[in-house]
């Protein structure tokens, strides 16, 4: 789907019930995240994203979940309901990777970091690189491809 079909969606549906949403997803096998993972019970969000076919993947900044163990109760719940999962890092944050390893580590397969223009989001994939370098053997991303696969 091009840029100018993702836009006319959103304006299409963008004000619409959450219904119609559920029923372009379907339609289209469209992947719509669902941002609302933050705040107290974000597993419990994301449950009840599932219930509604609200979206069908959720995006989880780790230091709006809450705690580690809250962002993979997260994560497990939307596997759970087959969600798709992608972590992300705070706008504007420090060069610090840890959400690298949590993307690889919890198998989400996602890393949402944007385009590589300041140092901190380089930070961010040149330690998804040097994971690859130091276990090849790892599985990543939703299909289960390797890191290292081209």
């Amino acid at each position: 789907m091009d840029g100018s079909m993702r836009r006319l969606l959103r304006a299409s549906l963008g004000l619409c019930p959450r219904h119609t949403w559920a029923h372009a997803v379907v339609e289209i096998e469209l992947w719509k995240a669902g941002a609302g993972a933050r705040g107290a019970h974000p597993a419990d969000r994301v449950r009840a994203g599932i219930r509604t076919a609200s979206a069908t993947a959720v995006l989880i900044k780790s230091n709006q979940a809450g705690t580690v163990s809250e962002t993979f109760d997260t994560l497990t719940a939307a596997a759970g309901g087959g969600f798709g999962a992608m972590v992300s890092h705070r706008s504007g944050e420090t060069d610090d990777t840890f959400v690298a390893d949590l993307a690889v580590g919890s198998g989400c397969g996602q890393l949402k970091s944007g385009a590589p223009a300041r140092g901190e989001r380089v930070a961010k994939y040149n330690r998804l690189l040097e994971i690859t370098d130091e276990y090849p053997e790892l599985l990543y991303g939703p299909t289960g491809t390797h890191l290292n696969d081209q």
